[in-house]
């Protein structure tokens, strides 16, 4: 018999042998035997680490500190960005050029391959001065996550089921303004392997909007082939579906994407997922180690003409009169990223965008972005 070794803390672990009807042997009056597994590792000790931070001349200054439990556990609480594992509703949103911060606490165990996070918090409300924002009082946020492999090869897939709980005192769509109660069941899966990688997730929504209830369902994807060529490049195809409120009656059927990037679409931040459906054929080459330019247009399409489309941070722009085309916009862009050294990146975006009817007859034109973006990892 083979014991496997494992550093979880633990009491000993014992079990029963018996052996009945041996060959070449009597019967024997005792033939039950014990063992005992003898666990041999130390009594856990939960750490907290050593933050330190200026006190400032007035007013209430932050402090975030980590406080890491056994088995792999951490405790965060304070300010701070949400990791969401590449989950597409949850976003740092750097489109904006400011990002998503939440006052929360989080927590996640590592089970083995399995990880487990759970938080609750309110995002921050931005304010116009410098190191003055605060928490949003008309918002809250929870949810958790479970994380795990297929397997237990490299590539294996990864599997990530979550649950997301928003509530707003209140919200604004197509159908009016009211507070929304919006829980988000869902699941996500990718992989990658030198040939292919691919990424999709769908999620449901249920709650309440004033005294409406909420019915809505979300899903989107993305898939890359890897040629074994020259510039070794990525051939893509992404696409979306958020849904729609369809018809005025007792539930909104419009899928709210919580906090998406604003630059879900391309890098310009100028629609919002939600009665949308959208398909990008993309293409990526890596020139060589520092240099990799991708180029695409997204073809966007509302999907209910009885629901507005929205614009960010999630309010109706054009509103639905139920008649009208679908085609909202076609967003071709052309991006280039320098990687100086690990810590240092340098990314330049050109969009153009060529509206529809549906666009112009509302007072809209084609327009170009364009960006220059910065970045210094620590």
């Amino acid at each position: 018999m083979t014991e496997i070794g494992d550093t979880l803390f633990e009491s000993n672990e014992k079990f029963s042998v018996a052996f009945t009807d041996p060959d070449n042997a009597g019967p024997e009056p005792d033939n039950r035997g014990e063992i005992t597994i003898t666990d041999d590792d130390s009594t856990p000790i939960p750490t907290v680490n050593n933050p330190a931070v200026l006190e400032g001349n007035s007013g209430l200054t932050d402090l975030v500190f980590d406080v890491t439990l056994p088995y792999s556990t951490t405790l965060r609480i304070g300010r701070q960005v949400l990791d969401a594992g590449g989950n597409r509703l949850i976003s740092t949103r750097e489109a904006a050029n400011l990002r998503l911060a939440f006052d929360m606490v989080h927590g996640e165990t590592k089970l083995g391959t399995t990880s487990v996070t759970a938080f609750y918090g309110r995002p921050v409300f931005n304010e116009r001065a410098a190191f003055d924002d605060r928490r949003n009082p008309a918002e809250k946020f929870m949810g958790a996550w479970l994380l795990r492999p297929l397997g237990a090869a490299k590539n294996a897939p990864v599997v990530n089921v979550f649950f997301l709980s928003r509530d707003r005192v209140r919200a604004t769509y197509q159908e009016g303004a009211a507070s929304d109660h919006r829980r988000t069941i869902g699941a996500r899966i990718n992989a990658t392997s030198p040939q292919w990688d691919y990424a999709a997730q769908a999620a449901y929504q249920y709650g309440s909007f004033g005294a409406d209830t909420i019915r809505a369902y979300g899903f989107a994807g993305d898939v890359g082939w890897h040629p074994q060529v020259r510039f070794t490049p990525r051939i893509g195809m992404s696409f979306g579906y958020a849904s729609a409120d369809r018809r005025r009656d007792e539930s909104l059927g419009t899928f709210d994407v919580i906090y998406p990037n604003l630059g879900y679409f391309t890098d310009a931040p100028v629609y919002y997922p939600g009665n949308t459906a959208d398909l990008q054929p993309n293409i990526a080459v890596n020139v060589n180690r520092s240099w990799r330019l991708r180029t695409g247009c997204d073809v966007v399409m509302r999907i209910s003409k009885n629901d507005a489309v929205y614009g960010p941070p999630g309010a109706p722009l054009i509103a639905g009169s139920g008649a009208g085309p679908s085609f909202v916009a076609a967003l071709s862009y052309a991006r280039a990223e320098w990687t100086a050294e690990p810590h240092v990146s340098v990314t330049l975006s050109f969009v153009h965008g060529s509206t529809g009817s549906l666009i112009r007859d509302a007072g809209g034109k084609d327009f170009n972005y364009g960006a220059l973006t910065a970045s210094y990892r620590f």
